[in-house]
């Protein structure tokens, strides 16, 4: 049975249903489809959390082309907007970066530089176009949407 088929089967009965590292080997009619049986198979109020690789990152492409079973990338306006044509509320995008400050040595360092790089890769997209762009900049993006009560 596949992911899709055992879905249909369980209407209403999940608080929470994750997938990670998936909707990018699906294909698009498969893409619409998926999200439309998460739909169905959450309970009201149920959530749907996604990771998937971020198109908007400048590993972006290597993300998508380096591995041949990808389909499709994704960015945050593309992934909210299905996920908002599916149904879902309360969609929300994030960063999948390194653990904030007081964590680890490591883990501070990591932080500190990510932030230093976020923050020219942001003014280098502005100089560009003009434009803020894509405030996610990871090279995955962590999906948060909600069925409606």
């Amino acid at each position: 049975m596949n992911v899709l088929d055992y879905l249909r089967v369980h209407p209403e009965e999940f608080d929470l249903i994750t997938s990670l590292d998936f909707v990018e080997h699906l294909r698009k009619p498969e893409v619409l489809k998926f999200f439309d049986e998460c739909m169905s198979a959450l309970k009201p109020g149920g959530r749907l959390v996604l990771q998937t690789p971020n198109a908007d990152s400048p590993f972006g492409a290597a993300m998508r082309y380096g591995d041949i079973t990808h389909e499709l990338a994704f960015n945050c306006n593309s992934i909210g907007r299905l996920l908002t044509e599916a149904g879902f509320v309360d969609v929300e995008v994030r960063e999948t970066g390194p653990v904030p400050l007081l964590y680890s040595v490591a883990s501070s360092v990591r932080f500190i530089a990510w932030q230093i790089i976020r923050s020219g890769l942001l003014a280098w997209n502005l100089a560009e176009t003009g434009a803020a762009g894509s405030k996610v900049l990871t090279r995955n993006l962590l999906v948060s949407a909600r069925r409606s009560s």
